[in-house]
């Protein structure tokens, strides 16, 4: 990570103040999500973003990351805690064929994730990376190379099923507007919101966006006997003008999902 200001916000966001704070204080915005790790000394960190926020063009942002207790991830501090340079390289190199200093992969070229066991659960890729990764993002921009890409969250601490993440979005707003303003300044293009948590709370976060008369790429989804068009919209940021879609999260039950005449479900 060579940005020293990408450096700083990475670990602001790992090392989250508010993590302590909350777990013993129960009117904490954050207690809920916090909370539902009981063991602070296999605390899964807060995950800042995926990818390499200084070269990316697309950014793909959720509503916050699910938690898988097998799967191989970092805990920063105490007896099980990670070295910072194994904690950068699992984050920004984590769906690259990158290898961390141990000779780790931390998800398969399949999307599957390595467990605690070393190995990988081929017969269960995750689904929403396998649709952000290898349908969305080839569909939505031509050419995408892997490189382009950046995956964060509307909140950075883990949870099922979203559990805390209404409570803690406001909190965690900080951050995540800090990950956008970043990304603007660097390179920076595109954002996709994904599902309607995520953009409910994004639209709050950034109020009113501007929307766009043509758009390089034309969006509608199939639900049941309905289709609905996604529009594109323009959000400045630092005084770069960024294009923003909102998309169908890839886990909702929809009958079908076609982007530029693409059927992906």
């Amino acid at each position: 990570m060579r940005c020293n200001t990408c450096k700083k916000l990475f670990w602001q966001i790992v090392k989250c103040g508010n993590v302590a704070t909350a777990r013993s204080n129960p009117n904490h915005p954050c207690h809920k999500i916090v909370s539902l790790q009981s063991n602070p000394s296999l605390w899964q960190c807060p995950e800042p973003w995926v990818g390499s926020l200084e070269s990316a063009s697309i950014m793909f942002i959720s509503s916050n990351p699910s938690i898988d207790v097998d799967e191989v991830y970092p805990i920063v501090g105490g007896p099980n805690g990670w070295s910072c340079n194994d904690v950068e390289v699992f984050f920004e190199d984590r769906f690259s064929a990158v290898h961390n200093t141990s000779g780790m992969q931390y998800v398969s070229v399949y999307r599957a994730l390595k467990n605690v066991e070393g190995k990988y659960d081929y017969g269960h890729p995750v689904r929403y990376w396998k649709s952000i990764l290898d349908t969305y993002a080839k569909t939505l921009i031509n050419n995408i190379n892997p490189d382009d890409i950046v995956l964060t969250e509307i909140v950075h601490c883990k949870s099922k099923d979203e559990c805390g993440v209404v409570e803690a979005s406001n909190t965690c707003a900080v951050y995540t507007r800090d990950i956008i303003n970043e990304f603007a300044s660097h390179k920076g293009k595109f954002i996709c919101v994904v599902g309607s948590p995520a953009k409910n709370i994004f639209k709050n976060i950034f109020g009113n966006l501007s929307s766009k008369q043509t758009a390089y790429v034309q969006y509608t989804y199939q639900d049941n006997s309905n289709v609905f068009s996604i529009d594109l919209y323009s959000l400045n940021v630092k005084g770069k003008n960024l294009d923003v879609a909102f998309v169908p999260h890839p886990n909702a039950r929809l009958t079908s999902l076609i982007i530029n005449g693409v059927k992906i479900i």
